[in-house]
């Protein structure tokens, strides 16, 4: 569709009508409650020979065979009948046990845990899982031709378009992951340069610190974002929040989360009902997009860095009203009829390809930037203050199966910052 959409193609309707229908029920749906297809059986009468039997992975079954028959209102193991019958008739796969060696096992090319470190996707594909994702596609195709899918009222989130989507890329613009993956940012902390170990590090948090993650050295200030740093030794994260706060309280807002004893309390995103405030002159509300962190079969793609997506965003109010419009992969939004294209807000995400679980000072991060000019616009237009925290925390990594309890569950460190309407900068 993508190419006739182009103009790459030749339009031809009936073309367009038979790709329109791929991966799509002829029948009509059969509304269901999902949980009452889970419990189903439907008599699971059939026996597999003794001397010749089929093993799957594990989870096999609760991670995939479950999740698809219910789509169907199917078993479990009705589904992995039918896996079972692609692989021995229709593959025609025989073998000790079921299955073949991996010759890659026999070379002993696998790295520690990679075939085996994922309840239903291992970051590294040996032919059992082959034949067994496989084999469970092909299930899915033939029911899908022969048998009506069932959805929930209530709960459109385990149809079959929604469970086939889980099973593809991660973007729902089919996209790759390493497309939209951004370089580390140049900046670093200035204990990561240095070659003396500094003994008060863990503690030696200025406010220097907080003001450099506030604005980067390039002006630009960050209003979303966890991102981590780190070294052989050593890790460094933060976290920033912001939310548009009334002006009339936002200074006692300020001097309030800052003097708390403890820095629990986070600021809103965007409708979320929990933290927003509208009571009298005492409002809090949120101006930037939550993010439902999606994964896809690309997420162990060396290439995307195992970065987090979707990076972030301004909420939809914001976009709207404050006329922004994105590039092609949303890492700068701009300011639609400004005569100079000014950027408004930069999105980036960035993450570091860890073959092990154990390598050192992996880094990554998703994090939200705004110019100052757009900033000043933002609280003009909604006439609202800004209410900016900034969070550090930091650790010393451990040799594995080892935990240094006083570093790494130690209180975090935060400082909250305040734009005004009126262009005012304060903080204490």
């Amino acid at each position: 569709m993508g190419l006739i959409e182009s103009g790459a193609v030749q339009r031809n309707p009936d073309l367009e009508q038979s790709l329109a229908n791929v991966n799509v029920s002829p029948f009509p749906p059969v509304a269901s409650k999902y949980y009452d297809r889970l419990r189903r059986d439907n008599g699971d009468n059939g026996t597999e020979g003794k001397d010749n039997p089929l093993y799957f992975g594990i989870d096999t079954g609760s991670e995939w065979f479950a999740p698809l028959g219910a789509c169907f209102s199917l078993s479990e193991k009705a589904v992995e009948r039918a896996a079972k019958r692609v692989i021995r008739t229709d593959w025609k796969v025989a073998g000790k046990n079921g299955w073949d060696p991996d010759e890659r096992h026999k070379r002993k090319i696998f790295d520690d845990r990679e075939t085996w470190n994922s309840r239903s996707d291992p970051s590294t594909h040996d032919l059992q899982f082959y034949f067994s994702y496989h084999a469970v596609m092909v299930v899915a195709g033939e029911l899908l031709a022969k048998v009506p899918t069932h959805c929930d009222p209530e709960d459109s989130s385990r149809d079959f378009a929604q469970w086939l989507s889980d099973c593809g890329l991660t973007r729902p613009d089919r996209g790759w992951l390493a497309d939209r993956r951004d370089p580390l940012p140049l900046a670093t902390p200035a204990w990561k340069d240095g070659t003396r170990r500094d003994t008060n590090w863990l503690w030696s948090i200025t406010r220097g610190d907080f003001d450099r993650m506030l604005i980067s050295e390039d002006q630009r200030v960050n209003v979303w974002g966890d991102w981590i740093v780190g070294s052989s030794d050593r890790q460094e994260s933060f976290t920033v929040r912001s939310a548009l706060t009334g002006p009339e309280r936002s200074e006692a807002l300020l001097r309030a989360l800052q003097s708390s004893q403890s820095h629990w309390f986070d600021l809103p995103a965007a409708n979320d009902d929990r933290l927003e405030i509208a009571e009298g002159k005492f409002h809090l509300k949120g101006w930037i997009a939550e993010r439902h962190n999606l994964a896809g079969l690309d997420r162990h793609d060396p290439w995307a860095g195992d970065i987090d997506y979707p990076p972030h965003s301004a909420a939809p109010s914001v976009i709207s009203g404050m006329k922004l419009e994105p590039d092609a992969e949303s890492r700068q939004w701009f300011v639609s009829g400004d005569p100079q294209t000014t950027i408004g807000l930069w999105s980036q995400v960035w993450g570091e390809y860890q073959k092990t679980q154990n390598e050192d000072g992996r880094e990554s991060g998703n994090r939200l930037q705004a110019s100052s000019s757009f900033i000043f616009e933002l609280l003009q237009r909604f006439q609202m203050d800004l209410i900016v925290k900034v969070q550090i925390h930091r650790w010393e990594r451990q040799p594995r199966y080892e935990v240094n309890h006083e570093s790494r569950y130690q209180e975090s460190s935060a400082r909250y910052f305040l734009f005004r309407r009126d262009g005012g900068f304060f903080t204490i």
